[in-house]
């Protein structure tokens, strides 16, 4: 066989060459080709970063502040300047840059107080605001722009005139995801009394309070105008009063229990019997109570004296309240006082298998009591109805 031919083999590379992976043997610090240390590289370059980043985020913060408008400043706002809010808008420098102003909260003031935006804004209700406007007359134009049309309007609380009370309180049956309730025409006690309280409260404060019977529309509440009326033709006028007066109407004559006394939960339309209304819950809760003695207070309280509007709210609002005193029923003893049971049957006895731990006291219903008991005693001083029953009303409460 023929001998193999002699190849040339290159010499190994030296290790030294390689110093990432050899370091020298007199070294344990890995190094760069051209010898410096890798620790020291790394901590060079992280210097580098982090000094350009630092420098484009002071840049791009300043830019921000002076040109654009989101500066720290606006993150709270500063003292009125009475000056500046009766000219329209605040102060600002001669080269057209905010006026410095002090890191402090805006104290809390009057109702009457200006709100300024700068530059003028837009609200969430899509209003265009001014630079500066009171505060009681942005909430002016919410309420009649915004919060009451959205309520009388036709999804809104739906005025029932032929069967009393309202169809809907914001649903209406065919809502998807209201609930079988709601498709059975199930209606509740508390929006009820709820919504008689509000816009009893709301006619108290003097708006829609010139609306009267026969009157201009322009005076009424801002109602979506239905068969050609600017309001439901069962209320007397379109003004807040006679809605609050409507709403109580239908839980003394629908929902009241004229045998035993007190208020059903909730109530739906029977067609047997021609579509009165039956109770579908009818237990007696003391919140429900509440909110009724609430609501007729505040009626009698917005109402003017002797008229036929605190007539009948003096009347619901004495019984609510003395039904809230019988111990017999929601009060209990003079020891633990407070009220207690809170939730009874038809016939006001504890309700079967709930027994004490599930009939608890509970905060919402005695913090409700009181906000209707604090009304009552207001009605009871409008009313002239003596120190005597004055006193044992605040007693009460």
């Amino acid at each position: 066989r023929p001998a193999r031919p002699t190849v040339a083999m290159a010499p190994r590379r030296k290790a030294e060459v390689l110093p990432l992976l050899n370091p020298e043997k007199e070294s344990s610090t890995p190094r760069t080709p051209g010898g410096s240390s890798l620790r020291a590289a790394g901590y060079t370059c992280g210097a580098v970063f982090w000094v350009v980043a630092l420098g484009v985020g002071a840049a791009l913060g300043f830019f921000l502040s002076h040109r654009v408008g989101w500066g720290v400043e606006q993150a709270r706002a500063g003292p009125l300047d009475t000056r500046a809010a009766a000219e329209g808008h605040r102060e600002r420098a001669v080269n057209h840059t905010r006026a410095p102003r002090p890191f402090v909260s805006r104290p809390k003031g009057p109702q009457t107080e200006a709100i300024c935006a700068d530059p003028p804004l837009l609200s969430n209700a899509g209003l265009v605001l001014p630079k500066c406007v009171a505060a009681n007359n942005l909430l002016d134009e919410l309420l009649d722009q915004v919060v009451l049309p959205f309520w009388l309007g036709p999804d809104g609380l739906g005025v029932d005139c032929d069967k009393g009370g309202f169809a809907n309180l914001g649903l209406t049956p065919d809502t998807e995801g209201a609930g079988e309730s709601w498709k059975l025409g199930e209606r509740f006690l508390m929006p009820h009394a709820r919504t008689a309280a509000a816009f009893a409260k709301l006619h108290a404060s003097g708006a829609f309070a010139d609306a009267t019977d026969g009157g201009d529309a322009k005076d009424e509440m801002p109602w979506y105008y239905v068969n050609g009326e600017s309001h439901p033709k069962c209320l007397s006028n379109g003004g807040a009063l006679a809605l609050a007066r409507h709403a109580l109407r239908f839980a003394t004559e629908s929902m009241r229990d004229e045998e035993n006394g007190g208020y059903y939960w909730s109530v739906v339309a029977s067609e047997p019997l021609g579509g009165k209304f039956v109770p579908s819950k009818s237990e007696k809760r003391l919140d429900a109570l509440a909110a009724v003695l609430m609501a007729s207070s505040e009626i009698v309280l917005a109402a003017e004296n002797n008229s036929d509007a605190e007539t009948e709210a003096a009347e619901t609002a004495d019984d609510a309240f003395a039904l809230m005193m019988d111990e017999s029923k929601h009060r209990d003893d003079a020891a633990r006082g407070g009220y207690w049971p809170e939730i009874l049957d038809e016939d006001w006895h504890l309700v079967a298998g709930v027994g004490i731990r599930g009939n608890p006291r509970t905060l919402a219903a005695h913090l409700l009591a009181m906000e209707a008991l604090g009304a009552y005693v207001d009605s009871l001083v409008k009313r002239n109805a003596g120190d005597e029953r004055v006193a044992r009303a605040a007693a009460a409460l």
